[in-house]
């Protein structure tokens, strides 16, 4: 099991190959991502606690992004 450091680093070198650009015929488009996570048992004890955890947290980075 992976540690809260440890998944950081993970998620950042995902995070490394955006923005990206994607070419549609003449039109570039850019490509973002925005990850949330959460932590059990630090955030929540069951699935739906932690899903509503990792969105907001996923919201919080796409607000950063924008």
């Amino acid at each position: 099991m992976a540690d809260n450091n440890q998944i950081v680093d993970i998620v950042t070198k995902i995070k490394s190959v955006f923005p990206a650009t994607c070419i549609n015929g003449k039109e570039e488009d850019e490509i973002n991502m925005s990850i949330g996570c959460a932590y059990f048992p630090d955030d929540g004890y069951n699935f739906n606690q932690l899903i509503v955890i990792a969105d907001r947290n996923m919201y919080q980075d796409k607000n950063l992004n924008d």
